[in-house]
């Protein structure tokens, strides 16, 4: 082993030989909204840090018994520097697509490719990745790429054009949101922002590298490296000074409130203890979280303090249970809020929505709001455009993160400013409207929206609960609440409808594409008695079994007005074509996208 080696990001990708990933590892998984948020959150705190500027990512094990053929196989390490490989050319794109400055795209290029001297073999990626999503990556390396994922792309030897629609589902969502973070943070001021940022990336933000010439030894060391102890969490501070704030008699009964404030975080207890502090004062970098709660406990007073962690411990594990019941009990035990079962199911229904598009973010907002509002009785009589507000929220995150795969933290910031913003507010509307008038700025546009919606299909059975959802917003609009149909139940996988290709899966196979067969054009959510009269019919018959499905037995109590309407719509259509199934999926995104905007309402 040779001794490691500190290299910066701009060092890692200017050698002369290529990182590779074995192709026995696992395939390149991270998320855009976890890690790869965390990531870039921890590059803004760097920048924004008033000391050192220098960001530590941690240990990469690297084999360089290849090194002599140009080749270095990265042990451990490969979804990190990935994603440094996505972000650098998210920066180049925006460098091109925003600065028009074509000195920096040249800059960043040589992170990404380097032509070897004297020779006219064509340009070599400095970091080859896992074979999961090779080919769309050599797509995105190209200087010229224009930012557009295609379902079909060249392989990497050039000879055949092939399908890259799973690459594109693991790092277009990567891509997106590592391109959005930086048009969020550059937005000020783009030319010296994007200067300060790339010089953060490129020059001070650097790994340990550690060599090794023998793969068994590598894999030794990784497996030291990666069974380290856990370090002293926040929350252990936090609990050890207000502790050391009661007077010894108190101690017990404070360890039975630490409990219970534990027990409703669960596994996410820096989270809770995070959006405490949003819902009261304003967003921190987790390096200050502590000291902050620390100097508001001392402010608020030990006793208090701890009670308020608490109360919006009992709100957390509500908001965020599995169980179906508990956030609906806390709303009419813990809250004033008006006593109609209409409303409080509609809080619910989009509560559940939140935790389908597995957005946490409004998590401050939606407390702070319904605790200013269920306290003011004299709001109550408003209680619908309160309401109207929820579904504001809801369908943004809709657009933006569920199905345009913008990052959740794109928010961040204004929800920080918004959770104490409702609490201090004596007009609660005039700050949703500000509020939404704000979100609205950077929702996306529906053009963007569609493309998005067009890359959804039904091809993994974990997206039938998001698929129905889809059709429930599409067949409940401008619907009564008495009337609504509810084809997305949160706890209900199968909530008495089933997901149907209207070209059956048997003649689409002959007829179209995988992908095609599998489009939201070609799906229609209907009642499991009508499905169950369903075979492997052509399309023609099952229009017929739509229409009349009394003709053709079964339990059939109601056929659905939705399901009436498209029968009527295609009963002179003996076949379904691409054509056709291409032409409904962009007419149901076109209805998807209005539900979410200019049809809020309740």
């Amino acid at each position: 082993m040779n001794d490691p080696k500190t290299k910066t990001v701009g060092e890692i990708f200017t050698t002369q030989t290529q990182l590779t990933i074995p192709k026995y590892q696992r395939g390149y998984d991270w998320k855009y909204d976890k890690q790869v948020t965390e990531l870039f959150s921890d590059i803004e705190d760097c920048i924004r840090a008033k000391g050192k500027k220098k960001l530590f990512l941690g240990t990469t094990i690297l084999d360089i018994s290849g090194a002599e053929s140009d080749k270095i196989e990265i042990i451990d390490g490969q979804q990190r520097t990935t994603t440094l490989l996505i972000l650098l050319i998210a920066l180049r794109s925006y460098a091109k697509n925003v600065l028009s400055d074509d000195e920096s795209v040249d800059f960043l290029h040589e992170f990404i490719v380097w032509k070897k001297p004297f020779s006219r073999k064509p340009q070599v990626n400095r970091f080859a990745p896992s074979p999961q999503i090779e080919n769309i990556f050599n797509y995105m390396s190209k200087k010229n790429w224009d930012g557009n994922f295609p379902p079909k792309v060249n392989n990497i030897a050039g000879t055949k054009e092939i399908g890259v629609k799973l690459e594109n589902n693991r790092v277009r969502p990567v891509y997106n949101a590592l391109y959005q973070k930086i048009v969020n943070y550059c937005e000020d001021d783009p030319i010296d922002n994007f200067e300060i940022l790339c010089n953060q990336i490129v020059y001070e933000t650097y790994i340990i590298q550690i060599e090794i010439e023998d793969k068994s030894e590598a894999f030794e060391i990784f497996e030291r490296t990666n069974a380290r102890g856990k370090t002293l969490e926040i929350s252990d501070l936090l609990k050890n000074y207000l502790f050391s704030k009661y007077p010894s008699e108190e101690v017990v009964r404070i360890e039975k409130i630490w409990y219970k404030i534990s027990k409703n975080a669960g596994s996410s207890m820096l989270r809770m203890l995070k959006y405490f502090w949003v819902s009261r004062k304003s967003l921190v970098p987790n390096r200050e979280l502590y000291s902050e709660l620390r100097e508001y406990a001392r402010k608020k007073g030990v006793t208090k303090f701890t009670q308020d962690i608490l109360d919006f411990s009992e709100f957390y594990a509500a908001f965020n249970s599995k169980k179906r019941g508990e956030f609906q009990s806390w709303i009419e035990s813990e809250t004033d809020f008006p006593e109609n079962s209409m409303y409080v199911n509609e809080i619910v229904r989009i509560r559940n929505a939140f935790r389908l598009f597995g957005i946490t973010q409004v998590t401050p907002v939606i407390f702070s709001s319904i605790q200013k509002f269920s306290e003011s009785s004299s709001l109550h009589s408003k209680t619908r455009r309160y309401i109207n507000f929820l579904r504001y929220l809801e369908g943004y995150h809709f657009v933006n993160n569920k199905v345009c795969n913008r990052i959740g933290n794109e928010v961040e910031k204004l929800y920080g400013e918004y959770g104490k913003a409702f609490l201090d507010t004596d007009n609660f509307f005039e700050t949703c409207d500000d509020l939404m008038k704000l979100l609205n700025k950077q929702k996306v546009k529906e053009d963007e929206f569609v493309t998005s919606f067009e890359y959804l299909t039904y091809g993994k059975k974990t997206e039938g609960p998001f698929i129905r959802y889809i059709f429930d917003r599409i067949v409940n609009i401008g619907v009564r609440q008495s009337n609504r149909i509810m084809l997305f139940d949160y706890f209900d996988k199968r909530p008495g409808y089933d997901i149907d290709h209207l070209l059956c899966q048997k003649e689409a196979k002959t007829t179209v594409s995988e992908t095609t067969m599998h489009e939201l054009g070609n799906l229609l959510v209907i009642p499991n008695q009508i499905n169950s009269i369903l075979n492997d019919d052509n399309f023609e018959v099952k229009i017929k079994k739509f229409k009349d499905p009394l003709k053709y037995g079964g339990k059939i109590n109601h056929t659905p007005d939705y399901v009436k309407s498209f029968a009527l719509q295609y009963e002179n259509k003996q076949k379904f074509t691409t054509k056709d199934i291409n032409e409904r999926t962009k007419k149901l995104a076109k209805l998807a996208y209005s539900s979410a905007t200019d049809k809020v309402n309740y």
